[in-house]
């Protein structure tokens, strides 16, 4: 995984050029109201597939995951693959892409 970080203070059309410029097939939000304003531009970055919020409130179910429901998620496939988090852990090398920074993006 590649973490992308988009700020807060970005315009819809700024993170809509990171969005689908990354390549990014997840999108963690603060909140469903932070959701409400991207909204129309997610129709546009369709390699997006998984939203996860941090906060529950107001989140259907259709519209992604919260947070406490991904982290049961990593609970329960922990327990089936006990080796999991090691196997990952020994794939991964001081060469490998960690994160990807825009210090601009088009307006």
């Amino acid at each position: 995984m590649i973490d992308v970080p988009i700020y807060p203070t970005l315009t819809t059309a700024q993170v809509r050029y990171i969005l689908k410029d990354s390549g990014a097939c997840a999108l963690i939000l603060a909140n469903h109201k932070k959701f409400l304003e991207l909204k129309e531009i997610l129709k546009e970055c369709t390699e997006v597939k998984n939203l996860i919020f941090f906060e529950d409130e107001g989140v259907k179910e259709d519209e992604g995951l919260t947070l406490s429901q991904l982290e049961g998620m990593g609970q329960r496939l922990e327990q089936e693959q006990k080796d999991l988090v090691d196997r990952l852990g020994s794939q991964t090398t001081p060469e490998d892409l960690a994160t990807i920074i825009y210090t601009s993006a088009p307006p």
